[in-house]
């Protein structure tokens, strides 16, 4: 980030759901070390009598379900509790004398239709239940945003990882069966290894929304936060094989599969590139080295480790 742009997120107010989240508590930290004041909202503070404190700069809503198993399993609470929290944050800065400067409200690409390669202008597609809870949080900030002026912005994350992400995630759950089976006879369980997905690193996504909260855009526009880029689960395990040393095998299980799964999908990045100058500063292998030493000591060839 440039130098006057640190300077402007200095001393601003920012107010953040989901603040003890993988991104948001990451996101926190870096605001943080650049001198912004946070205020974390916790989501059972988001109710109909929520109200946002005179000064906030900014407002991001990074508070929901990011799981799409979970989303499948519990589809009323996924689609009532996020509905609920969005028109929370939303009303509240309808109702300030002064409403924030930029809000930014933060969904996935998976909203997107079809596979390969997606850009913006790419159509939309309710595919899931996780999908519709995201595209819900979107079209309800779209209507705040043309309907009452809400300076209102739209993230669509593609994959994130990196340190802090839970262990049931792709590439936490790839890394923790890896060090329990680090023997050549040691065997790790996945679904499709060939499926194709955009993985960004957390500290891209961060720097993303810091430089989105403070560019001149649009209300109501969206941006791909992502690398352009995708790589196959079976590259990332090995990847993953060649940091940790591991020998073992891969069984895919069926049953690990998704009926609606799609095979690839990738997020262009150049709008966001374009408006912010943004780029993404890690490579896969960088990413991939930064998120392993957050769970494991970095083996030595034919040692045994753990978590």
């Amino acid at each position: 980030m440039s130098e006057g742009k640190n300077h402007e997120i200095k001393g601003s107010s920012v107010c953040i759901s989901g603040g003890n989240g993988f991104i948001g508590s990451r996101f926190t930290e870096i605001v943080k070390s650049r001198d912004a004041n946070v205020t974390k909202l916790d989501r059972n503070e988001l109710s109909s009598s929520f109200r946002l404190s005179p000064g906030t700069d900014f407002l991001v809503h990074l508070a929901g379900q990011n799981n799409l198993r979970v989303a499948a399993k519990k589809p009323v609470e996924t689609l009532e509790t996020e509905f609920r929290m969005t028109i929370s944050l939303l009303e509240a800065a309808r109702l300030m004398v002064q409403p924030p400067r930029k809000i930014l409200l933060v969904s996935s690409v998976g909203v997107y239709h079809g596979e390969g390669e997606v850009s913006e202008s790419h159509p939309d597609f309710v595919g899931s239940i996780y999908s519709a809870s995201k595209k819900n949080i979107e079209n309800i900030g779209r209507a705040y945003a043309e309907e009452y002026g809400l300076p209102v912005i739209i993230a669509r994350l593609a994959n994130v990882y990196g340190p802090g992400q839970t262990k049931e995630a792709l590439i936490p759950s790839i890394i923790e069966q890896m060090s329990r089976n680090i023997s050549e006879n040691g065997q790790i369980v996945l679904g499709n290894i060939k499926s194709v997905r955009d993985f960004v690193f957390i500290d891209d996504v961060v720097e993303g929304f810091i430089q989105l909260l403070l560019a001149p855009a649009s209300s109501g526009e969206v941006f791909n936060v992502s690398t352009g880029v995708g790589y196959s689960v079976e590259e990332i395990v090995s990847v993953l094989s060649s940091l940790l040393h591991y020998r073992g095998s891969i069984n895919v299980e069926p049953n690990r599969i998704r009926l609606n799964e799609r095979q690839v999908l990738v997020a262009s990045n150049q709008r966001l590139r374009s408006l912010t100058g943004w780029r993404n500063l890690y490579s896969l292998e960088e990413g991939l080295a930064l998120t392993l030493s957050h769970y494991v000591k970095m083996p030595q060839p034919g040692a045994n480790h753990a978590l």
